[in-house]
């Protein structure tokens, strides 16, 4: 049954209807941000531990080119 079959006379369950529809469709929107956040994170620590591979990297480079006395 969609709102346009709906009689006037139950504009009270009518008007209920419409306020659910759109609190769910806004629960569906911050699921969406929700999970694009969690992505663009775990791209973020990505980024995070190629920068600490690569100083560690360049870190054992050149302790090995240290001259030892």
């Amino acid at each position: 049954m969609g709102c346009a079959i709906s009689k006037l006379g139950d504009s009270s369950l009518l008007s209920l209807c419409k306020e659910r529809k759109e609190l769910i469709m806004a629960a569906t929107d911050c699921s969406y941000a929700l999970a694009s956040s969690h992505i663009l994170y775990l791209r973020a620590l990505l980024d995070v531990a190629d920068a600490l591979s690569q100083f560690v990297d360049e870190g054992a480079v050149s302790s090995v080119d240290l001259p030892q006395n």
